[in-house]
């Protein structure tokens, strides 16, 4: 679905379309509706109770609902918490945007923003490209980190993508910058996902790269395995999944990294990014997944035993990946020269074999 779209003119349709309304899957809006219901009932049931006496099983599901809504009121405050990049104050992040579209705009590329929308979430997203590629079939969506909002990494991963001839297409997860929503794991799942209906509906795509670092490791390759298993697949396109030095599971890394109170904690508040799942769809689709992670320590964020490439290699979760691993990759800083090149090359194999 899309908004504002004015008369059909020869520029492409991305740039003019401001808004876009991604699809919503079946489960995802039975959510949203039993959370508005909890919620609903939970506070809504003791006026109720005043004005008519309710049987004491009401009473019951009262008790229930004020559990559940707690619940999720404490997940959405562990979200704050560990997903950094919504403490950022919109002005830093404004600075940083306007720095990196000057830089951009002064090497003759083209930039637009966007706003996304998915189960009642926008999302702040950027789209770059050279105006030769306007025509471009290949889309690179970026995931960033935990502390991270995509102005700040925007014109450095434009500029890697630009020799791929491919777009660039940058979205800031619930809560960070122009974002609204809420950090949940959906609604920071959702993110990316409402990327790649855009990448395939309005971009018209026909290879869509998902790359995410670190946290953005998790929820920008989930966000495609959501969309392979809840979307009817297009076989005329081609996904490429790349987890840049990220983690297993949230969960796992909490627990090892700093109390292992967090891990009950995590589960109990259901926040969870299960990358390792999704390395499953994407072996079970038949999707070539790259894993670039760092080894023997030289990752000071992730440790090796909950590292995605560490537990895939154990759990033999091995068809259709693509291991660059290095003990010369850190976490924050950028890729050491020969990794990168494994990197280039593979991406390089993956858009030829597509065309």
């Amino acid at each position: 679905m899309l908004s504002h779209v004015p008369p059909s003119t020869s520029e492409p349709i991305w740039k003019q379309v401001d808004n876009f309304y991604a699809e919503s899957a079946l489960q995802d809006k039975v959510q949203r509706l039993v959370n508005s219901l909890i919620f609903a009932y939970a506070f809504s049931a003791p006026v109720l109770d005043r004005v008519a006496k309710l049987p004491k099983v009401f009473i019951t599901l009262r008790h229930i609902a004020l559990l559940l809504a707690t619940r999720k009121t404490l997940a959405v405050v562990a979200g704050y918490i560990t997903y950094e990049a919504t403490c950022i104050p919109k002005y830093q992040i404004a600075e940083f945007a306007s720095k990196a579209q000057k830089k951009l705009h002064e090497k003759k590329l083209f930039t637009k923003s966007v706003t996304l929308h998915l189960s009642g979430t926008s999302y702040e997203a950027m789209i770059v490209i050279a105006p030769k590629f306007f025509n471009s079939k290949i889309c690179t969506i970026h995931a960033c980190g935990i502390n991270k909002p995509f102005q700040q990494e925007m014109y450095k991963l434009a500029m890697r993508d630009i020799t791929f001839e491919s777009y660039s297409l940058f979205i800031n997860g619930p809560s960070v910058g122009n974002s609204s929503g809420l950090p949940t794991s959906n609604q920071i799942i959702g993110a990316s996902q409402s990327g790649i209906q855009h990448a395939e509906k309005i971009l018209q795509a026909k290879s869509i790269i998902v790359c995410g670092h670190s946290f953005g490791g998790g929820f920008g390759p989930i966000g495609l395995s959501r969309h392979l298993t809840q979307q009817t697949k297009r076989e005329d396109i081609s996904y490429l999944p790349i987890s840049l030095c990220t983690f297993s599971d949230l969960k796992s890394i909490a627990a090892l990294t700093r109390t292992k109170l967090l891990d009950p904690v995590f589960t109990t508040l259901g926040l969870q990014l299960d990358n390792i799942e999704a390395a499953r769809i994407f072996s079970e689709a038949q999707v070539q997944h790259i894993v670039v992670q760092g080894e023997q320590g030289s990752d000071p964020i992730i440790p090796d035993a909950v590292s995605l490439a560490t537990v895939l290699k154990k759990q033999e979760i091995t068809t259709y990946k693509t291991f660059i691993v290095s003990k010369k990759i850190g976490h924050g800083r950028d890729l050491p020269k020969k990794t990168q090149e494994k990197l280039d090359k593979a991406i390089k194999a993956f858009i030829d074999n597509a065309k």
